[in-house]
């Protein structure tokens, strides 16, 4: 069994958690449903269908090096908008939807 304090924290504030999750989960998807465009804004301020940089090499692709710290950093910015997306309720059909129209790139 894996020693997990954060585990035993939750089970004894396991409601408050939960409402306030909830709650925020409530506005964003209010905010979203208010403006569909907020959704589109996250995606292109996240980066989360930008691509990693290539070069060619003898004709053959390979990964741009890239500075660790950039590289934590967009990692980051993009998981922070999925967590944004997620809690307006963008399902990951819907983001494949947005990746095929020209909206959203």
């Amino acid at each position: 069994m894996i020693w997990n304090p954060l585990t035993i924290l939750v089970g004894f504030f396991p409601s408050t958690a939960r409402r306030e999750a909830a709650a925020c989960s409530k506005r964003w998807q209010a905010a979203a449903a208010r403006d569909p465009r907020l959704t589109l804004d996250i995606i292109r301020m996240g980066g989360v269908l930008d691509l990693q940089p290539v070069r060619l090499v003898d004709g053959y692709p390979e990964p741009e090096p890239i500075d660790p710290q950039r590289l934590a950093y967009e990692a980051g910015r993009r998981d922070f908008a999925m967590q944004l997306l997620a809690l307006a309720h963008l399902t990951p059909d819907d983001l494949n939807i947005l990746m095929e129209t020209n909206d959203a790139a």
